[in-house]
């Protein structure tokens, strides 16, 4: 199944780039080895899930009546004039979000981008002397605008780029608009997290996409074009972090250091400092994993049963995990990723279990009638997650983020009520029969 090659892909990448850090620190070996036989576990249960469902029977059997509809779920057969609105709230959604967590306007914004300014400092500062961290109901219209604007942004990539019909140029001036509208509130903030969530999106409708209705494997074209893509975020990140005042100097984190004297080191600096510069978003989640097993979990015959029992070191220790990770390493501002988060409150037996039984439904879910738009989206969030859990919280990480997964999951609990209740009434005809 193609879906799984692009979570495969990009497990792949993660592990091509743990070796390179290997390759010019000090990195322990170790961690780096536990960090990433958890990582592939996590893959090859959801991969067992997957294949457990007979693949011979995929299909998309969207029904012809009207019970499955949901806001934006013809968002791909709009007219002209659909998108062109559409695009012009997304912008003023992202406008007025950004001057109420920034303070900044429009114009204010554009000229930060392009003058290079300490924007992010600008941004704590103010959202510090707002006291924007406490929940208020002032805050519920922007925080509802910013869940427009990212349901829009996956709506709009997932509904066109897979619907399989050719993509209008309209389709894509819209799309253009409602990625940078998503950029634009990142810049507002100096903070890549939007970055890399247009990226993974992208990423996911380039590698998955279907031309003329019929799906195909991974080519190169689709993979060279998302490995330039990953080069333009790698730059913008660059860019980003050289704005707030901190030189790329090769450091890597309290625990690992450089080591200048490392064959690839010596022979390729320039491309050192840049996989080192990314150390923080794409390599120290896993090697946060490999210090939870090896310091933690793995320190005795007792922390192993804790680590296998849901919630066990809040039970033994009085202390989770991240608490207990926090304790043996400086985390400074750095995630902790979702695996230590689910392995924490799932205990390790019912955390691969439950990866299992994701794996399946993802495989099952084509087969039940489901809308195409609805399952597609399923799978990009899923495919998020999958990403999430070796090294961030793209999901967790944000209330409008949490607010569309929320959404999506009521558009699937209607059709599957609507599908019930359908079949039901078709097995009331036959007995009538």
């Amino acid at each position: 199944m193609r879906f799984l090659k692009t979570i495969k892909l990009f497990y792949i990448m993660y592990t091509i780039y743990t070796i390179l850090v290997l390759l010019v620190s000090d990195y322990q070996i170790t961690y780096a080895l536990l960090g990433l036989i958890g990582m592939w576990l996590t893959y090859a249960f959801f991969w067992l899930g997957s294949c457990s469902v007979n693949s011979l029977h995929t299909y998309y059997a969207q029904r012809e009546d009207e019970k499955n509809t949901f806001p934006f779920a013809k968002i791909a057969e709009w007219k002209n004039w659909q998108y062109i609105l559409n695009a012009i709230v997304c912008w003023i959604c992202a406008i007025l979000s950004a001057r109420y967590y920034t303070g900044q306007n429009f114009l204010s914004v554009i000229a930060g981008v392009i003058s290079g300014g300490a924007v992010y400092r600008e941004y704590q500062s103010y959202f510090a002397n707002a006291g924007l961290a406490t929940f208020t109901f002032a805050k519920i219209p922007y925080i509802l605008m910013l869940t427009f604007v990212i349901s829009m942004l996956f709506f709009g990539m997932i509904g066109i780029t897979q619907s399989g019909k050719k993509i209008k140029f309209l389709q894509v001036l819209y799309l253009i608009s409602v990625c940078l509208s998503q950029l634009y509130f990142g810049a507002a903030r100096g903070t890549n997290f939007e970055t890399y969530t247009v990226f993974i999106l992208l990423a996911f409708c380039f590698l998955n996409r279907s031309e003329g209705g019929k799906e195909r494997r991974l080519n190169y074209k689709a993979i060279a074009i998302v490995f330039i893509l990953g080069l333009i975020m790698v730059f913008i990140y660059r860019t980003v972090i050289s704005n707030r005042g901190i030189e790329f100097n090769n450091s890597i984190c309290p625990e690992i250091s450089y080591q200048s004297d490392r064959f690839l080191s010596i022979i390729f600096p320039t491309m050192t400092n840049i996989v080192l510069s990314v150390f923080s978003y794409l390599g120290y989640g896993i090697y946060e994993i490999g210090v939870t097993f090896y310091e933690i979990i793995l320190q005795s015959p007792f922390s192993m049963l804790m680590g296998c029992i849901p919630t066990g070191f809040d039970l033994a220790y009085g202390q989770s995990l991240p608490l207990l990770l926090g304790d043996t390493i400086d985390l400074g501002a750095r995630w902790v990723p979702d695996f230590v988060f689910l392995l924490n409150g799932l205990g390790m037996f019912f955390y691969y279990g439950v990866i299992l039984i994701v794996g399946r439904y993802v495989a099952r879910i084509r087969t039940k009638g489901y809308p195409k738009l609805l399952v597609d989206l399923i799978y990009a969030i899923v495919f998020v997650e999958m990403l999430s859990i070796p090294v961030g919280n793209f999901l967790t990480a944000s209330t409008p983020n949490e607010l569309f997964v929320l959404a999506v999951i009521l558009w699937y609990l209607k059709c599957r009520l609507n599908i019930r209740l359908f079949n039901n009434e078709k097995l009331k005809k036959i007995r009538w029969r």
